[in-house]
């Protein structure tokens, strides 16, 4: 969706450049609407300040009169300022002091379903994870590959990385949509891809029983 701005209502234009490479305008600093909260600040950087907009329609809507969104770009420093109490909400707290901040008495946790995903995605123009041109046609050289890559779905142990590097923070994706999305396939929910038994079954299909496999990431 794009808002329709009349000519001329932007102000003059600055030497600022935005994202899509085009001049700044004064609306660009500062933004109208007519939201719950008023733009009045905005030091780039450092913060935006809004403040509740008298006009709003709803009555009874603010629970605040003023909201004050700081940068702090170090993680380290944002989860000090919660704690201290020099700001009173953050999000995207470093997975591995989530459960440490969760105990203290001062601070209210809650744990919400993110979308950011962590996919491996396989270059499938060379062996041994795919085929090159000259390998098209060729049913020996797509059934080795099919095996190296069903060597790999089931060699991977999801849940452990999902514990060890995200401490425990993340939740194992069985396909290509979220886990506990409705579009997700009830039989693929089922799935259990980590069979290392499995794993060296396609790797022995795929002619590597007896090593030699060898990939770069």
């Amino acid at each position: 969706m794009f808002g329709v701005v009349p000519e001329g209502s932007h102000g003059d234009r600055t030497d600022e450049k935005g994202v899509a490479g085009k001049l700044g305008t004064d609306l660009t600093r500062q933004p109208v609407g007519t939201g719950p909260y008023k733009f009045v600040e905005w030091r780039s950087g450092s913060r935006i300040v809004l403040e509740k907009n008298e006009n709003y329609w709803k009555d009874d809507f603010h629970q605040v009169d003023r909201v004050v969104f700081e940068f702090i770009g170090d993680p380290s420093a944002k989860l000090a300022a919660l704690i201290s109490g020099s700001v009173d909400i953050i999000d995207r707290v470093p997975f591995r002091d989530f459960e440490t901040i969760k105990e203290m008495p001062q601070v209210e946790t809650k744990r919400l379903p993110g979308t950011a995903l962590e996919i491996l995605y396989l270059n499938l123009s060379n062996p041994p994870l795919g085929i090159s041109e000259d390998q098209i046609g060729d049913q020996e050289a797509i059934e080795q590959a099919y095996h190296v890559r069903k060597f790999l779905y089931h060699a991977i142990d999801r849940e452990a990385i999902a514990e060890q590097l995200f401490h425990g923070m993340a939740t194992v994706a069985k396909g290509p949509w979220y886990p506990d999305s409705e579009w997700t396939s009830p039989r693929l929910k089922k799935m259990e891809p980590y069979d290392p038994d499995l794993a060296r079954e396609h790797l022995r299909k795929a002619g590597y029983a007896d090593g030699g496999l060898s990939f770069e990431m």
